[in-house]
């Protein structure tokens, strides 16, 4: 064989080969762990904090939190924490609206101390 056919050969051994790994790789990456969310706490804690911070209350049970809570929806856990932002986000737009936050609402949010009481309690009361 020519060098130019034994080349060609090895090349197809190892496209043969890279079309083995390839899913493998995938699947490895579909599996592996997501990286690590800046915002803490978990989804649930943070909608009902939203809540609470929207209708103003620290209750949980009170009817405006439970009604906005039941509107909020199921995020799957690839996106729990693009909702995680968002949800403390708009917490920090009512607390900077409503002065108990000194600072605007792009500082509370790099605020990695500032949380709901859900949040920082670790469960929902």
């Amino acid at each position: 064989m020519d060098k130019l056919a034994v080349m060609f050969s090895n090349m197809r051994n190892l496209s043969g080969c890279l079309l083995a790994v390839v899913p493998m790789l995938a699947s490895a990456l579909a599996f592996a762990a997501p990286a690590e969310c800046p915002v803490q706490g978990d989804v649930v804690q943070w909608a009902a904090d939203f809540c609470m911070s929207r209708a103003a209350t620290d209750d949980v049970a009170h009817p405006d939190v439970v009604a906005c809570f039941d509107k909020q929806p199921e995020v799957p856990e690839l996106r729990a924490c693009a909702a995680k932002k968002k949800y403390k986000a708009e917490i920090c737009t009512i607390v900077v609206r409503g002065r108990s936050y000194p600072g605007s609402v792009k500082e509370c949010v790099k605020d990695k101390s500032f949380s709901g009481p859900t949040v920082r309690n670790g469960a929902l009361d």
